[in-house]
């Protein structure tokens, strides 16, 4: 995998997660390069060998100004989750800058923070020579790709794609990011990795020794967010603070319930994977979306942590419920209590109080 990059975009401080897939990107990624774009806090703590490019030095102050007029002007909430819509330009500004000036790098991966990634030199040569777009996304139906992992055969390509979505998404042409990246795919400008398993394919070489016990070639699949979603759940911050596996996104024409046989094995390019078996075949995942921004265990043989997760997914367990104790989920538990707040501090103060005195109001 000579000359491969991975390159991730922080702002603001990362959380472990993004350092766990930092880290698992670096691990197949060891004969190329592992970049991050970031500010003063994105950079911070980074593992040691890990690429640091200051975002500042990328973009200026007066464009970065100037992208946040256009969405206020195109009626965006920018003060909506912290700035939420001027990060997803920012981001994808980054990407365009950085293609620019490194037109010819390549391959590149663009991993977003939350994506965990199982590749291996035997499948980045596959998607090269595969591949008749310069750049790649899994779709996640007919009108949006999602740029969670995102192929581009070089620097020009990255820039081309991503300056589109900065365009299109600040002028209010295109909803969002996902949107301008499934119009692309629609006119034919990038292709797609394989999200479905009507998608191109990509497998692994199987056999009794390498694949388990199974002669199944697995078809990789490299998650939207629906897998993701359905084996962890959705971003607690979208469902007040409480994430449950089993969401089922399924308008794109992949159901992650009629999967079976939930398992981890060993691919035949030695990589360790999800894997589950469909009508189609064996499907094997060479990217998994974390919607819940979390960590996840290490993707291994006998894993006990893998164990209690798939034995939900194979029916034999409920999913376990994970509440995180956001902001709003705080507040919400705040106000629930202050009635009992009220009456606890009444009752101290009139305890308080010295005996035979009454409390009198002016």
């Amino acid at each position: 995998m000579s000359g491969t990059t991975a390159i991730f975009v922080a702002l603001g401080g990362l959380r472990p997660y993004a350092h766990q897939n930092i880290e698992m990107a670096a691990d197949w990624c060891r004969s190329g390069q592992v970049i991050v774009l970031g500010d003063r806090a994105g950079l911070r703590g980074l593992a040691s060998g890990v690429e640091k490019i200051r975002i500042e030095a990328l973009i200026p102050k007066e464009r970065r100004e100037h992208l946040q007029r256009r969405l206020r002007a195109r009626g965006t909430n920018t003060r909506w989750r912290n700035g939420y819509w001027l990060s997803i330009l920012m981001r994808f500004e980054a990407l365009q800058r950085f293609g620019e000036i490194s037109p010819e790098t390549g391959p590149l991966f663009h991993i977003e923070n939350d994506v965990a990634t199982f590749l291996s030199d035997s499948v980045v040569d596959k998607i090269l020579k595969t591949s008749q777009h310069g750049v790649r996304v899994p779709f996640l139906d007919e009108e949006q790709a999602c740029a969670g992992i995102l192929w581009a055969r070089d620097g020009q390509s990255l820039s081309e794609t991503c300056a589109y979505v900065v365009e299109s998404v600040a002028s209010g042409a295109e909803k969002s990011d996902m949107f301008a990246l499934g119009t692309l795919g629609r006119r034919g400008v990038i292709g797609q990795l394989p999200a479905r398993f009507k998608d191109p394919e990509i497998t692994v070489g199987g056999g009794p020794q390498s694949f388990g016990s199974s002669e199944a070639i697995p078809h990789l699949v490299f998650d939207s967010v629906v897998i993701g979603q359905y084996l962890f759940g959705s971003d607690p911050r979208n469902s007040q603070g409480i994430s449950v596996p089993g969401y089922r996104y399924v308008k794109g024409g992949f159901d992650p319930g009629h999967l079976t046989n939930w398992r981890i094995e060993d691919c035949g390019d030695g990589r360790a994977r999800v894997v589950a078996d469909d009508s189609g075949g064996s499907v094997a995942f060479a990217a998994l979306h974390i919607h819940a921004k979390r960590t996840i265990p290490a993707v291994v043989q006998d894993s006990l942590e893998w164990s209690r997760i798939l034995d939900w997914a194979n029916q034999r367990t409920r999913p376990q419920l994970n509440v995180h104790i956001t902001k709003m989920v705080f507040w919400k538990i705040f106000v629930w209590l202050s009635p009992a707040k009220q009456w606890l501090g009444e009752k101290v103060r009139r305890n308080r109080q010295p005996k035979g005195q009454t409390r009198t109001s002016v």
